[in-house]
């Protein structure tokens, strides 16, 4: 259990959604303890330092910068992790969309469907596939299980496709046309964020000409001149 520090900073909620996010496998109470081992390694060093009169404030300000370091050095990690994991995921799941609607075309219902696409891809989101095949059979309804699945796979895609398959199974409409939907959805979104982005690139690159590029211009052009001058 973590101490009152860790308890008091208020990280584990922070850990706990990293740790689903970027599919790592240590969960947050293995690192918590390992953070914990650190900061009484910390406390041991202080009290060894004040009792061989070591100056205190150079101590206490070197240990300060440490116990930062281990308090939020692994949220930091995680984040970068669970963002790098995040733009995979983006990138996968338009095929796995499609992979659906083919495999609904080929006469799937949607649960075999995700049985098929884990069992046959090898990606992030198949991965998860897997997983929520093993939830059904152990009981819990597929509808509860694509509500887990959200926890890791925090894509606004994903959820709208969620909640698109379970209206669908409510309602009783087709579920192939609704996933051409979200396929066609996702590609006009990722369509607009690449033209955005090439829109604001020329103005990005415009601060690295002007403090970079052009005055080393202006030297190579001027230098000669002005040594002619002296």
């Amino acid at each position: 259990k973590p101490g009152w520090l860790l308890q008091f900073s208020g990280i584990q909620k922070k850990l706990d959604h990293l740790v689903i996010a970027s599919s790592f496998k240590w969960n947050s109470n293995l690192i918590l303890k390992f953070q914990q081992a650190l900061i009484n390694l910390l406390a041991f060093i202080l009290v060894l330092g004040l009792i061989l009169n070591i100056p205190i404030l150079v101590l206490f300000l070197k240990l300060t910068f440490l116990l930062l370091i281990i308090v939020y050095a692994p949220l930091l990690f995680l984040k970068i992790k669970s963002d790098r994991r995040k733009q995979l995921l983006q990138k996968e799941i338009p095929y796995v969309i499609d992979m659906l609607s083919m495999c609904i075309h080929s006469g799937m219902n949607i649960e075999q469907s995700f049985i098929y696409i884990g069992q046959k891809l090898e990606n992030n989101i198949a991965k998860e596939f897997q997983k929520l095949s093993k939830l059904t059979q152990l009981g819990v309804s597929f509808e509860q299980a694509l509500i887990r699945l959200q926890k890791y796979l925090p894509l606004e895609e994903f959820k709208n496709l969620t909640g698109s398959i379970i209206q669908s199974k409510k309602l009783g409409t087709s579920l192939s046309h609704t996933l051409d939907i979200q396929s066609e959805l996702i590609r006009t979104r990722r369509k607009q964020k690449a033209e955005h982005l090439s829109r604001t690139a020329t103005i990005k690159i415009t601060i690295p000409l002007v403090f970079l590029i052009f005055p080393a211009l202006l030297i190579i052009y001027l230098a000669p001149g002005l040594l002619q001058l002296l």
